[in-house]
């Protein structure tokens, strides 16, 4: 039993969570949880500032080749895949929802908004706003349908839990 609970804290995007957790708060472990915040940096290839806005429920599903902007907001119950860029070219980045899926290789460019539990599939470029539940896909990516797919997002946090 202590295996199974202990093997989810060697797990690099529960670990990485944990630490991007713990350094948005400054006080005597903060140099520790900065240090090890650029470790998962240099070894794991997550670029994720301590200061961009995260909410509850990320979930890292492969650790490699993610970059997120400091400026975005994200909600909660975000699903990442591998090489997921979220950057801009102008002050502000993306705005994102809850319950959100981006796939492999989703480039999400610019002050655009990502409705609530939208999903982005794999190897898209979203440049404009993307409507509530829709699935897009494509370069530039274009909506493909608009059913809800909540099996995207795995162990999703709830708010009850609070």
């Amino acid at each position: 039993m202590f295996r199974i609970w202990f093997s989810s804290f060697t797990r690099t995007s529960m670990g990485f969570s944990i630490w991007f957790r713990l350094s948005q708060h400054k006080g005597w472990a903060y140099p520790i949880t900065k240090f090890m915040l650029n470790r998962y940096k240099r070894h794991h290839g997550i670029f994720i500032p301590a200061k961009t806005r995260i909410g509850y429920g990320l979930y890292i599903q492969h650790c490699f080749g993610l970059v997120i902007n400091p400026t975005a907001v994200i909600g909660n119950n975000l699903h990442l895949s591998q090489f997921t860029n979220i950057g801009a070219n102008t002050d502000r980045a993306a705005m994102i929802g809850d319950n959100v899926y981006l796939g492999p290789g989703a480039i999400i460019i610019d002050d655009v908004e990502i409705g609530t539990g939208a999903c982005v599939g794999g190897g898209a470029v979203v440049v404009k706003d993307v409507r509530q539940n829709a699935v897009v896909g494509g370069v530039p990516a274009r909506e493909l349908n608009t059913q809800p797919h909540p099996e995207y997002i795995r162990h999703p946090y709830r708010e009850e839990w609070l």
